[in-house]
């Protein structure tokens, strides 16, 4: 949930309020093994000439998020978008497939599978903030940037 939140945010702020970027996403990835971490991928398109403004802008929507929590309706839309997903996917055996490797080698229910839809209930603006000050440390970033040869 806080990846899609921070996803329409940085859509709202860089795409649709500044018209700068061409295209942006924030992507995560989870691993519990050496060491349980979660890695963020931020991409957009934009001028080279605007890249580090619009850079320092898209870090400054991270580092906020745990104090700016989202709003109710802001997480209400992501809780409607999340469940429909779910839906959707849940006749998908390439979901079922996923999902059911990632819990064996965890080692965790498969049947929490089926539990999704009260989990996205009980999202909150709150739990998403414990989340976001865990999780999201710039302090150990990598940024990478790739420009038009000259």
């Amino acid at each position: 949930a806080l990846r899609r939140v921070l996803d329409v945010r940085l859509r709202q702020s860089l795409r649709d309020e500044r018209g700068d970027v061409y295209g942006v996403g924030i992507g995560q990835q989870f691993n519990l093994h050496p060491v349980e971490t979660l890695i963020w991928n931020l991409k957009f398109s934009c001028d080279p000439q605007k890249i580090d403004e619009l850079s320092k802008l898209a870090l400054d929507h991270l580092a906020n998020i745990a104090e700016s929590t989202s709003t109710a309706d802001e997480l209400e839309n992501v809780k409607r978008q999340m469940l429909k997903d779910y839906e959707v996917k849940l006749r998908e055996n390439r979901m079922w497939v996923s999902h059911l490797t990632k819990l064996h080698q965890r080692g965790e229910d498969p049947r929490i599978i089926l539990d999704r839809p009260q989990i996205i209930d009980r999202l909150s603006p709150e739990a998403l903030s414990m989340v976001a000050e865990k999780y999201i440390n710039l302090n150990h970033r990598l940024e990478m940037k790739l420009l038009p040869q000259k």
